[in-house]
């Protein structure tokens, strides 16, 4: 009568489980540990992704004065800070004074943008002791992140002299923060060539 429900129909006696011998626990045992490794490492790795991911996120951005370009002359590495930065529609902005290099007519310098700078558009303008002979192109966000100018215009003057660079500039614009508030800002590079 053990075996009846409360309906009285009779249910099949279930088979017991056989005992587990010392080595079946012992690997079963061995399973569970190492299914619990794999899940602390599984913990860590995914850890150590976010606060990577944190820390190096799109968001985070420099503040527009704090922004740098680097200028390479002969092997010769300078780090330029901005020579001007005004909030758009700024009346009153005053810019500084342009870093001055040391780039030979025969040479040439490269200027390299960090990554929030060359991915979006900017503007290079290379200016010359001969105004026919200046030069502005505007690149698209992520086509380039490093540019070389010459020392002098591959073009000739009226006197067939090819004419020297007297300064470049690299112009942008970037979002800040001012009074708590989102903000765009023009920032422009400067560097005149001796």
């Amino acid at each position: 009568m053990d075996d009846q429900t409360d309906n009285g129909a009779a249910q099949p006696a279930q088979p017991a489980q056989p005992k587990q011998t010392k080595k079946q626990r012992r690997k079963a045992l061995q399973r569970r540990q190492l299914l619990t490794f794999l899940i602390i490492v599984i913990l860590v790795a995914v850890v150590a992704f976010i606060v990577w991911r944190v820390q190096t996120r799109p968001d985070k951005e420099t503040a527009p004065q704090d922004l740098r370009i680097t200028a390479v002359v002969d092997g010769q590495e300078q780090e330029i800070s901005p020579y001007s930065v005004c909030a758009i529609g700024q009346q009153d902005c005053k810019p500084g004074e342009p870093t001055s290099l040391s780039i030979p007519a025969d040479g040439e310098v490269t200027l390299k943008l960090p990554g929030n700078v060359s991915d979006g558009e900017w503007q290079l303008l290379q200016i010359y002791d001969d105004p026919g002979a200046n030069v502005d192109h505007t690149y698209t966000a992520n086509e380039k992140s490093e540019v070389t100018v010459k020392g002098s215009s591959d073009q000739t003057n009226d006197e067939g002299k090819h004419p020297r660079l007297a300064v470049v500039e690299i112009h942008t614009w970037a979002l800040g923060q001012q009074d708590g508030e989102e903000q765009g800002y023009t920032v422009v590079w400067s560097v005149a060539a001796q």
